[in-house]
């Protein structure tokens, strides 16, 4: 009798650590998950920007070459042409921070492929930009704004492509971290079960 009472009490114990363990586990499980959907969302919302700041360029670069005049197109389009080329570039090496989130080498293989093909582009319209901010109004601004023009609708497909892998990835990792709280739900249950049956 003795022994049966100690090994009753001793599948009691292991029971409950046990469940110490799958609730530490959850918690671990659902800290890093929302960790990581901060992060997806600040590179979703990031590169969906960079379409939309694309598009601002072309647009405040023919405003600056109808009239180079103009100081005030010319700072919006210089701060708009940094804060593009910046994004840009942590978007691509994957590492920096975005939206103040901090991003350590996270692009897999076929994302930096994606960003390898969209970089020629990427630095023509740069270019472009920083022609036209250094001789607006000129034969060769006027050229820079072709190109820029040309070369614009590329870069947003590619870029639209990109926000389309992210999305992806992140609802990949919804879709594991909510099979993870199941799983280890489930496992609780099955120990809370076992536990009873033994007890009772």
């Amino acid at each position: 009798m003795p022994s049966a009472i100690r090994r009753l009490r001793v599948s009691y114990v292991l029971a409950l650590v046990l469940i110490a363990l799958l609730s530490v586990g959850g918690h671990t499980v659902q800290h890093f998950g929302l960790a990581r959907q901060r992060l997806d969302s600040a590179l979703i919302n990031a590169a969906g920007r960079q379409r939309m700041l694309s598009q601002q360029l072309g647009m405040l670069a023919m405003r600056l070459h109808a009239d180079p005049a103009d100081a005030a197109v010319r700072a919006r389009l210089a701060a708009s042409h940094t804060r593009w080329r910046g994004v840009h570039r942590t978007l691509h090496a994957g590492h920096g921070r975005v939206e103040g989130v901090p991003m350590r080498g996270i692009n897999p293989p076929a994302l930096r492929r994606h960003f390898v093909q969209l970089q020629p582009v990427f630095h023509e319209l740069d270019r472009s930009v920083r022609r036209v901010l250094e001789q607006p109004g000129t034969a060769s601004s006027s050229l820079a704004l072709r190109s820029y023009l040309l070369n614009e609708a590329t870069y947003l497909r590619g870029m639209e492509n990109i926000v389309e892998r992210y999305a992806a990835a992140a609802a990949g990792r919804v879709d594991r971290s909510t099979m993870i709280g199941w799983v280890l739900l489930a496992v609780t249950l099955l120990t809370l079960v076992a536990e009873a049956v033994l007890v009772f």
